[in-house]
């Protein structure tokens, strides 16, 4: 994690809310992208390709790969000027329940705090170059746009928690597009 520079970060902006939702429900929204059409299609969805991402496994944690729209402009440029953070999102989630999301010029710290089977506390933090040219101005944009894209992916979780608290479903399957999914949910069960 040294080449992502958090020793040089300092804390720009951090907010707390409160979601009825379960914590894993949370975290799984960020290891996958299919749902960025549909979710994000007025923040995020225009500036990613559509439901392209990858992923590895580090034991229990996982570095998920987003790349954005411009991806194909890197076939333009000799590989040793291609660089992973002008044309991708990384999201690195750290079992079990934080995710540093690493962008161009920052890094977000997403923190899920379980209260209880149905409920989790999730702090946002931007974490911003201690050594910047960038006006907070700047800043406080990323943040805001941050949190609002992170607000409809955990609207989409409470909705999932109300429909799986309905008792509808006994049973879930994960899709062909949720790998990470299931790999994250085995992680889990391993440990309970």
């Amino acid at each position: 994690m040294a080449w992502v520079g958090t020793r040089g970060l300092r804390l720009f902006a951090a907010e707390e809310q409160l979601w009825q939702a379960n914590w894993k429900l949370l975290v799984e929204g960020g290891l996958e992208a299919y749902h960025f059409r549909v979710t994000h299609r007025d923040t995020i969805a225009r500036l990613f390709n559509d439901n392209l991402s990858s992923y590895q496994c580090f034991g229990p944690n996982f570095r998920s790969i987003l790349p954005r729209a411009g991806l194909l402009q890197l076939q333009d440029k000799p590989e040793d000027e291609w660089d992973i953070r002008e044309c991708s999102n990384l999201l690195y989630t750290i079992f079990p329940s934080n995710s540093l999301l690493v962008q161009s010029d920052h890094v977000v710290w997403i923190r899920n705090e379980p209260l209880s089977a149905g409920q989790t506390r999730i702090r946002v933090a931007t974490l911003v170059p201690r050594e910047s040219a960038r006006p907070d101005t700047y800043w406080q944009k990323n943040h805001a746009f941050t949190v609002k894209t992170l607000t409809e992916d955990f609207e989409i979780a409470q909705s999932i928690q109300s429909g799986l608290d309905s008792g509808a479903n006994t049973v879930l399957n994960f899709g062909r597009f949720e790998g990470a999914l299931a790999r994250f949910n085995e992680q889990v069960r391993q440990r309970i």
